[in-house]
């Protein structure tokens, strides 16, 4: 029967707080870790996680996952945090599973969502070890261009009009401007976001930006991140999943962008975009696409178990393209 343990690790003389979850079977386990995306989130990822890694756990993985910063049982604050930071923090997670008796080594992947599928690809490209990797609602777009897409896309969903996108765009402008000159937050508050409470953009997006959260602006603003040069870096098996109607991240685009850069060079790579899906794969009613959960586990435990516990798998890597699961 599956159990699990709480652990607790370091990074940046931080405490961090989680959930080591073990399959049925005999150790060591191969495992992978869940990377969260953006904003507050627990271990479970406010119950996002659950489904996902119960089935990873069914299929024979260990799975990692812990409070960011600042929540749940975890010191610090995410915040605080650049991408690359963020980065380090999952490589301090990977070298701790690593050191388990119970873990298998040389068979660790790591999982990012939405902004994990930055942190990810970078932790995998600083890391050789790293023996696969998922981006899962990733996108090889810069914070800043996500930014506009999902704006856009948001406000488009609510009904906004073309004159509301546009409000929304130099809300933006004025946004991003304003972080890489590092304003400073009392005068950020005044000049730009009073003028905007109220509007579709603020309320339906960004919603109100307390001082800390300028302080996450301020601080990847002026250590900016590549993701297109990150991803050229990555060679594990890479699997990329997006959901074709993500009002945040452009499917085709950021699939299109991680062939261009993952697949030139890494002969192992797998994307699939689910028609109907959104950020977190989930269809409109609430259900995940047929095959989602199935294809994903499989394509893991091809690359992570030994070869005698998964014979009975067989997963192609394929050009991208859309799918209903493999």
């Amino acid at each position: 029967m599956p159990t699990s343990r709480e652990i607790r690790f370091h990074h940046a003389g931080i405490e961090l707080a989680g959930t080591l979850h073990l399959p049925d079977g005999t150790p060591p386990y191969p495992a992978a870790i869940m990377v969260h995306g953006s904003g507050d989130a627990d271990r479970d990822s406010g119950g996002f996680f659950t489904p996902i890694r119960e089935h990873l756990v069914a299929s024979g993985l260990a799975v990692l996952s812990w409070d960011k910063p600042g929540n749940g049982d975890s010191g610090g604050d995410w915040r605080l945090q650049t991408i690359p930071e963020r980065a380090d923090e999952t490589l301090a997670a990977f070298a701790w599973l690593r050191q388990q008796a119970d873990i298998d080594p040389a068979h660790v992947a790591t999982w990012g969502h939405s902004q994990g599928g930055w942190v990810g690809p970078l932790a995998a490209s600083r890391e050789p070890d790293v023996a696969a990797l998922v981006i899962h609602s990733g996108t090889g777009l810069t914070p800043f261009e996500q930014d506009y897409f999902g704006m856009e896309h948001v406000l488009r969903r609510e009904g906004a009009t073309d004159e509301d996108v546009a409000g929304g765009r130099a809300f933006l402008d004025s946004l991003h401007e304003a972080a890489i000159a590092g304003m400073p937050f009392d005068q950020f508050d005044r000049e730009i976001q009073a003028p905007a409470r109220g509007t579709p953009w603020h309320s339906e997006y960004f919603g109100e930006v307390d001082e800390p959260t300028w302080q996450f602006f301020l601080l990847n603003a002026a250590d900016p991140f590549d993701p297109q040069a990150t991803l050229r870096a990555v060679t594990c098996p890479t699997l990329a999943i997006f959901g074709s109607d993500d009002v945040l991240v452009p499917a085709e685009e950021s699939a299109q962008m991680l062939w261009d850069t993952v697949g030139i060079t890494n002969p192992d790579v797998t994307i699939r975009i689910y028609p109907g899906a959104g950020h977190r794969l989930a269809l409109p009613d609430g259900a995940y696409p047929d095959g989602y959960l199935d294809a994903m586990s499989r394509w893991l435990v091809k690359r992570l178990a030994p070869p005698a516990a998964d014979s009975h798998f067989v997963v192609h890597p394929l050009p991208f393209g859309h799918s209903p699961g493999q």
